[in-house]
């Protein structure tokens, strides 16, 4: 079967392809990554390389329907190990981030509190009429600061090993996706989509920006949802709110979704509300002030040329926002927008294909959820195209793929409660023995029965 195809035998002359190219890569583009100590810049071009190889081999073992394996993984892994090791001279190489971007920012701030063994989030090292007070995201810099300890200085293994984080990450959601009953079409488009977006994701690591963090939160919060680990999965999603406290609103449903699968709900709302109340400690601690949001400006709302009047700018954000999903920003250079076109266009399509693809009650709750999503593009929208793309896509994504898991298990009707447990319909074929998807359309393989003909009762 085409599930099972044995690594050594037909994928074996790809295998080698791209251990190939991922060295040769390694080899001429070393290099110029030797004598450049920025984080990011054309010469890291080659830190790419290894990774999106890496990420290619999984995409397309997906794409020819094989079932994800540790076989996958090792391969995968090898490719990325080897195609790294031209670069070896340049792992302990100390790197800076450019003094105006937020990675310098996020840099200072977690260096202070190594250095001054403090949780204070030092943002008026920034700029001493900042206060004390959260003055920008506040939870990327703790990240960055345990990275600190462990590298004791930001260099470029530490970046190679953030790039690996994404890989593993993306490798587990697509052998959870394989296991929901997609449409094969909706399947391939994700893969697409995911792989454009990592290769961006990538970029987002070198620079020291926080969405790709945001984004592995959710990541990890989908995969444990997936394998009903209920508990540690909320606990991620608040601190991917902790991360960016602009998406809070696709938090808070993405969490009631959470509460629809355990039985644990009181448990899992103190957990959830106290993480996701970290930035007022911090904020009633140093500066005794009960503020939550990171106090960015006098309204939420920032543009490229703001004019102070709040619904002028509000429209001509909703402008930018609109022409941004089309794949770029006429106010970047073309090499920015490279990086909106290789995933903006295919994501905006895999959105509609999953809104087509779900029932009437999960349609209405996916385009709720798109809503609030889609709410951050106005609050803090601003620089670094298309990080809030690339953030509001990924969730609309997870949205999704919770939402098909529920409908998978006609686990939500219209009287949906959070407040009394939920358990799972028991599906019997006619034999009375249980019966459901060994492997789903989106692996390759459909298998119908009772199961499928239950939709459209439960449904």
């Amino acid at each position: 079967m085409r599930t099972h195809l044995k690594i050594g035998q037909k994928n074996l002359p790809l295998i080698i392809g791209l251990l190939a190219c991922s060295v040769l890569s390694g080899l001429v583009l070393h290099k110029k990554l030797d004598a450049f100590d920025m984080a990011f810049g054309w010469p890291t071009v080659g830190l790419f390389v290894p990774a999106t190889i890496a990420l290619f081999y999984i995409s397309i073992s997906a794409w020819r329907q094989q079932i994800l394996t540790i076989r996958h993984f090792f391969v995968a892994t090898t490719i990325f190990l080897i195609g790294f090791l031209p670069f070896a001279k340049s792992f302990n190489q100390q790197i800076k981030q450019n003094w105006w971007d937020d990675g310098y920012r996020y840099s200072v701030t977690a260096r202070n509190m190594v250095n001054s063994k403090t949780l204070w989030g030092g943002d008026s090292l920034i700029n001493k009429n900042d206060g004390i007070t959260y003055r920008f995201q506040p939870g990327y810099r703790y990240f960055l600061a345990l990275e600190y300890l462990i590298f004791a200085h930001e260099n470029r293994l530490f970046q190679i090993t953030n790039l690996a984080i994404w890989c593993i990450a993306i490798f587990l959601l697509l052998k959870k996706i394989q296991q929901l009953s997609m449409p094969p079409l909706l399947f391939k488009i994700i893969l697409i989509f995911l792989f454009g977006a990592s290769v961006y994701a990538f970029k987002n690591i070198l620079m020291g920006l926080s969405e790709w963090l945001f984004v592995l939160f959710i990541l990890i919060f989908t995969i444990l949802f997936l394998d009903r680990r209920t508990i540690p999965a909320i606990c991620f999603l608040a601190l991917a709110a902790f991360i960016r406290q602009n998406q809070l609103p696709a938090v808070l449903l993405l969490f009631i979704f959470g509460l629809v699968r355990t039985n644990q709900k009181i448990l899992a709302s103190v957990l959830f509300i106290c993480i996701l109340m970290l930035p007022l400690y911090h904020n009633l601690y140093y500066a005794h002030s009960p503020a939550f949001f990171a106090n960015y400006s006098k309204y939420p709302i920032l543009v490229y040329h703001g004019t102070g009047h709040i619904f002028h700018d509000f429209l001509f954000m909703v402008r930018n926002t609109s022409l941004h999903y089309i794949g770029f920003d006429w106010q970047r250079s073309m090499s920015t927008n490279f990086f909106g076109v290789i995933f903006i266009p295919t994501g905006v399509c895999m959105i509609i294909l999953m809104f087509l693809d779900l029932h009437r009650r999960y349609r209405i709750l996916f385009v709720v959820s798109l809503i609030l999503i889609l709410a951050s593009s106005v609050i803090l929208n601003y620089a670094y195209f298309p990080r809030f793309e690339f953030a509001n896509l990924m969730c609309g994504m997870v949205s999704y793929i919770i939402l098909r898991s529920f409908q998978d298990e006609g686990l939500i009707t219209w009287r949906l409660s959070i407040l009394k447990p939920n358990r799972l319909p028991i599906r019997k074929s006619e034999k009375g023995e249980s019966e459901k998807y060994l492997l789903s359309p989106a692996a390759g393989i459909s298998i119908r029965g009772p199961w499928d003909r239950l939709h459209e009762t439960t449904v």
